[in-house]
C-alpha cells in the first residue's frame, strides 16, 4: 500500500487512555452531601463511596471527538443499599460535549458548585451532559434532567459480574460534536450504602 493512504486511516486505530494522576482531575462536591474519597495511582483509580457523593471531572486540554467508550472495573460492596433511589449510581461515565451554555449572574447564583466550575474552565460553553452507566442492584432506568439548561441524560449500558467487575464498553450513541470533559459518578449519599469501585481503564477513541 502506498504509504500517503496509510494516514487516512490512522484515525480509526488512534486511542486515548485517560489518566489516574491526580493532577489530572477535579474533585467538586455538593452542598451538605459528604465528599467521596478518593485514591489515585498510576494505573487505576479507587473511589470510595460512603452514604456519600461527589463530582470527579477529567477536563481535556482541547475538546476531542469521542466515536468510543471503553471503562474496565470492579465494585466492592461494604454495605447495600438500605432503600432503591434512582439518583444515586454504583458508576456512571458522563460525556460533556462542547457548546454555547455559559451561566448568567441569576444562574451562578443557584448553579451547583460543579456546574460552575465547569461554567468557568470552559470558556467556550457547555452542551449536553450524557451518563452511561453500570447496573449492580438492579437500577436499569433511563431518565432526563437539566441544570442551568444543559440537558442531562442517563443510560445504563451494562453490569456487574458475580465478582463484581465490569467493562462498559459501547459506541457514542448519545453526543454529537466534540467532548470536552469526563465525569466519573460514584453515588451513596440517597440509598445511606458504602462500596468502593476501582476503576482500571479509561480509553476513548
Amino acid at each position: 500500500m502506498n504509504s500517503k493512504y496509510i494516514f487516512l486511516f490512522l484515525p480509526l486505530l488512534l486511542s486515548m487512555k485517560v489518566s489516574f494522576k491526580f493532577k489530572d482531575w477535579t474533585h467538586e462536591s455538593y452542598k451538605k452531601i459528604p465528599q467521596n474519597e478518593v485514591e489515585y495511582s498510576k494505573n487505576s483509580l479507587l473511589i470510595k463511596s460512603k452514604e456519600s457523593a461527589s463530582p470527579l471531572i477529567h477536563i481535556f486540554k482541547k475538546p476531542i471527538i469521542v466515536k468510543q467508550i471503553k471503562v474496565k472495573g470492579r465494585v466492592k460492596v461494604i454495605v447495600p443499599p438500605k432503600k432503591f433511589s434512582s439518583e444515586d449510581a454504583i458508576f456512571q461515565i458522563g460525556l460533556i460535549t462542547k457548546g454555547t451554555n455559559k451561566l448568567n449572574f441569576w444562574q451562578k447564583m443557584i448553579a451547583p458548585s460543579w456546574l460552575k466550575e465547569l461554567d468557568e474552565k470552559l470558556k467556550f460553553g457547555i452542551g449536553d451532559v450524557c451518563f452511561l452507566g453500570v447496573d449492580h442492584f438492579g437500577d436499569r432506568a433511563k431518565r432526563q434532567d437539566s441544570a442551568g439548561g444543559i440537558k442531562i441524560s442517563y443510560a445504563t449500558i451494562t453490569k456487574t459480574n458475580k465478582l463484581g467487575e465490569f467493562t462498559l464498553d459501547t459506541n457514542n450513541f448519545c453526543t454529537s460534536g466534540e467532548v470536552a470533559a469526563v465525569w466519573l459518578r460514584v453515588d451513596s449519599d440517597n440509598t445511606k450504602s458504602h462500596y468502593h469501585v476501582e476503576i482500571s481503564e479509561i480509553d476513548l477513541k
